[in-house]
């Protein structure tokens, strides 16, 4: 028992520390550009550990997980049970994976939304393209499909759910496209390195 217990706890850790190093091209912290190396150097350990894009993600995948495992164990236990085997481990155990299956999937809802609502934060860009936004709306809808033109620059076709529980407003793609004229100033010598929210029309 205790093999399979540090087993769970260090795969845990491991997809977490897979996860922060993920979560920091998304969203980087903690470091400054050295331009005589040519590179980012890490200056803060704890701010690439604790960066919100690292935690939503971690959690968002680990009730995925979750998720993935109770249903496993279900099918395998209604197996058994259609055909009247080991009834006595079998009805606990799908119990068990129905429960964790119903308590997981409201998690993954949960934590879905929460990557959502970082995402319009810190990278506006890509929850436009996410969504196939063209143009800037408050609360924003579901996408379910959408068809824009070759050149991107605006919707031909579009279905949707609309989320009115979201007052965010989202950016559409022209108004969050940087060009050259617009681009942020960045001084890689002083700066740290990241875009903040700041850069970008709406961000906080």
């Amino acid at each position: 028992m205790a093999c399979i217990w540090l087993a769970s706890i260090g795969t845990a850790l491991s997809a977490y520390f897979i996860l922060a190093a993920n979560a920091w091209m998304q969203h980087p912290v903690g470091s400054v550009v050295n331009t005589t190396a040519g590179r980012a150097e890490l200056r803060d350990f704890g701010a690439v550990l604790t960066n919100s894009t690292a935690i939503g993600a971690f959690t968002h995948t680990i009730t995925a997980a979750f998720v993935t495992a109770g249903v496993f164990v279900a099918a395998i236990s209604a197996w058994h049970l259609t055909r009247g085997q080991h009834s006595e481990v079998f009805r606990p155990s799908i119990r068990l994976a129905l429960v964790t299956v119903f308590i997981a999937s409201v998690g993954v809802a949960v934590t879905g939304d929460l990557q959502a609502r970082l995402m319009t934060q810190q990278q506006p860009m890509k929850m436009a393209a996410a969504e196939a936004l063209y143009d800037t709306v408050a609360p924003a809808s579901f996408s379910l499909f959408t068809i824009g033109s070759l050149n991107g620059s605006k919707e031909v076709w579009r279905t949707a759910l609309i989320v009115t529980h979201h007052p965010e407003q989202v950016h559409g793609l022209p108004q969050v496209r940087l060009t050259r004229s617009n681009r942020p100033h960045f001084d890689p010598a002083t700066d740290e390195s990241q875009l903040t929210t700041s850069h970008y029309p709406g961000g906080s």
